[in-house]
């Protein structure tokens, strides 16, 4: 364990997919999602009768997928 702590293995060895995420992130090719409260407009841009769409009464597959 203490071998372990003073001489971890690279991320791209112990989770790849991780490892991609922050490289994207950190070249700036991935950007954050934004945290929407459930009474804000959806940011799909969803209206009925000319009104904005609450985020949690929409259902666009964009941002509510399944």
């Amino acid at each position: 364990m203490s071998e372990w702590v003073s001489n971890p293995p690279p991320l791209e060895e112990v989770d790849p997919e991780l490892a991609e995420l922050i490289r994207l992130f950190v070249n700036g090719q991935l950007k954050p999602v934004p945290v929407v409260g459930r009474n804000e407009p959806c940011p799909c841009g969803a209206s009925k009768n000319g009104k904005r769409i609450k985020f949690k009464r929409c259902t666009c597959n964009q941002f509510h997928p399944k």
